[in-house]
């Protein structure tokens, strides 16, 4: 019985000691996410977008930026859906809808964060189903 008991209580002490190690390795881990980031965005991108998200800081050393950058960026898909809805609102026919979305679209396409002329495509069958 003294046996069993001093071989659970290694095997405790083995065991306690690994978790405060993995503990440590994940909390240093997470201290590196913005390089992570940086790893990840440099294989998932080309050149030419890794120069296109470096000239909008997304590719930065403060993570805080690149969240700003992607609210920035949701806050603007939001506006423009928003203002398209209220167009669909306001026209009697999908003729009418796209000749005038047109200029929402070429205002929200100046800021050049997004290609909103993708989202024409099946915009006027969506709002009517709301």
């Amino acid at each position: 019985m003294q046996l069993v008991g001093i071989i659970l209580t290694i095997v405790s002490l083995i065991w306690s000691i690994l978790c405060v190690i993995l503990f440590f390795k994940i909390w240093g881990m997470c201290n590196d996410v913005s390089s992570i980031l940086q790893i990840l965005i440099e294989h998932k991108y080309d050149e030419k977008e890794k120069v296109t998200l470096k000239k909008h800081h997304v590719v930065s050393n403060s993570p805080k930026k690149a969240y700003k950058k992607e609210e920035d960026h949701q806050n603007n898909m939001m506006a423009f859906n928003n203002e398209c809805l209220d167009l669909f609102k306001q026209c009697k026919s999908k003729q009418e809808f796209e000749s005038q979305v047109g200029d929402i679209i070429a205002r929200y396409n100046k800021m050049g964060d997004f290609d909103y002329s993708t989202l024409i495509d099946g915009m006027w069958e969506q709002f009517k189903l709301l």
